[in-house]
């Protein structure tokens, strides 16, 4: 729908409220709607954001460390955080170069089949 506007929308579209709820830009629409599309400029679009941000963190931190317990990893105000238990592991800062690499490359691929993935293997 954002690209049927304008190509800049699409690419900047985070998130959408469709008949007073939040959902993915992937989600199919197939009934009238009422749509607002939420980008960077918008509060919901920032949250959205974050919220996937902790997520995509908490799979990078996973695969290298499959065995950290994850805790909270909300979006806050001005961005996200995670909480993570690392039991005898420790995580320091020469850790967190190549946490943010796969963060990237994992953001760059299709982040909707990654976050099912990560919710399949939380569960």
């Amino acid at each position: 729908m954002a690209k049927s506007i304008s190509e800049g929308l699409a690419r900047n579209t985070i998130s959408a409220i469709v008949n007073d709820k939040q959902v993915e830009t992937t989600t199919p629409i197939t009934t009238d709607s009422t749509v607002q599309l939420l980008t960077w400029n918008d509060d919901l679009g920032k949250k959205a954001f974050w919220h996937s941000s902790a997520h995509l963190l908490a799979q990078a931190i996973l695969e290298f460390y499959p065995d950290a317990k994850l805790t909270i990893g909300p979006a806050i105000e001005s961005g996200f955080y995670y909480d993570v238990d690392f039991g005898d592991e420790s995580l320091s800062e020469k850790d967190f170069e190549k946490i943010e690499k796969r963060f990237l490359k994992m953001q760059r691929k299709d982040q909707h089949s990654l976050y099912i993935r990560f919710l399949k293997k939380m569960l």
